[in-house]
Formats: C-alpha cells, structure tokens, sequence
C-alpha cells in the first residue's frame, strides 16, 4: 500500500511467474473489481509474456487493467485517483 495512494495496488508480477492457471487469472479479476467496488485502484503490471498469452486465451486479460511497465501502472493510478477527486463519489 502506498503512502501516497494509501487505496491503490500495484500487484507486478514476479518474473519467474511463467504460467497462470483459469482459476488464478479469476481469481485476479474478483480481487481486481473488489478493489474497484471500494472506488480503488488495482493495476497489473509487468506479466511474463507466456501469462499473458494465457490470460488472453481465457478471455480474462481484456477485463484486467494490466501495463507493459510499472511506470505506465502509476499513470493509470493517478489518473484514476484524479478522475476519483473530479467526481467526488459520483459514478
């Protein structure tokens, strides 16, 4: 948890993650849209092609919020935590 963003989390990756079964990508997701339903950021970034490929074939990488680097994870963070403060609790 960030100091900075105390309700946001980056979750990288490890880079020895070479595989990812269906029930830990769905398990990824819920984690991701609880995060979401308490209005807070949740951002994957950095995965290992071969986990990609098999989220992608599994239909679950399109409904993650997942970045190439950490960098562009921190943008859609702030971005979020922006667009969060402008609307002021409204959806």
């Amino acid at each position: 948890r960030s100091t900075l963003f105390p309700y946001t989390t980056l979750f990288r990756s490890p880079y020895s993650t070479k595989t990812m079964d269906v029930a830990a990508g769905e398990s990824l997701l819920r984690l991701q849209q609880s995060f979401y339903d308490q209005k807070a950021s949740f951002v994957i970034c950095e995965l290992q092609p071969e986990v990609e490929d098999a989220l992608d074939k599994n239909g679950l990488l399109e409904l993650m919020n997942v970045t190439p680097t950490e960098s562009e994870a921190w943008d859609i963070v702030q971005m979020e935590e922006i667009e969060r403060e402008l609307l002021g609790g409204e959806e």
